[in-house]
């Protein structure tokens, strides 16, 4: 595509790249894989119940089975509203708050040695990663419509239809 200059009075003059940016699917892709995590994780939790109960327990948690019940509804319920667009900022912004103490309680490094040690370090880090993520989704909306100052005809030459001829 034409490297093209967007013409406005009284504001910086930029490159156009693209006619219609990538950020909005690069934006609902990233979602779509920190959502996959969340919805493998909580669906894997029903076959595995009991497992899943029994590690729980091993942790030193109390109350297993309404922790295991809130951690798999919060899985399945957040992940797809992730996945679907629905409500996506709020639940970025409780499944960052729902891996914090998830993460101290199940990857804390600090209580194992050797290579468990180095395992646990690591999914520690991942579950960092994975906040900051959620975090970034929270952070910034992705809007579906178009851009007000465009007509959202992607047949448009300029891209900024309806814009030629305002001073």
């Amino acid at each position: 595509m034409a490297n093209r200059m967007i013409e406005r009075p009284g504001r910086v003059v930029a490159p156009r790249v693209w006619k219609h940016p990538p950020h909005r699917a690069l934006a609902v892709a990233g979602r779509v894989l920190i959502a996959l995590l969340f919805l493998v994780s909580g669906f894997n939790k029903l076959p595995h119940w009991g497992e899943t109960a029994g590690y729980m327990a091993s942790m030193g948690m109390n109350a297993v089975p309404l922790w295991l019940f809130l951690a798999t509804a919060i899985e399945i319920v957040g992940g797809a509203a992730l996945a679907f667009g629905v409500y996506y900022r709020t639940f970025a912004v409780l499944l960052a708050l729902y891996l914090v103490p998830v993460t101290f309680i199940f990857h804390g490094f600090w209580r194992f040695e050797g290579m468990e040690a180095m395992i646990q370090s690591s999914n520690f880090l991942k579950n960092l990663a994975i906040i900051g993520g959620l975090l970034l989704v929270a952070a910034f909306k992705v809007e579906y419509r178009p851009h007000p100052e465009t007509t959202g005809d992607f047949n448009d030459p300029k891209g900024i239809g309806g814009m030629e001829g305002r001073s």
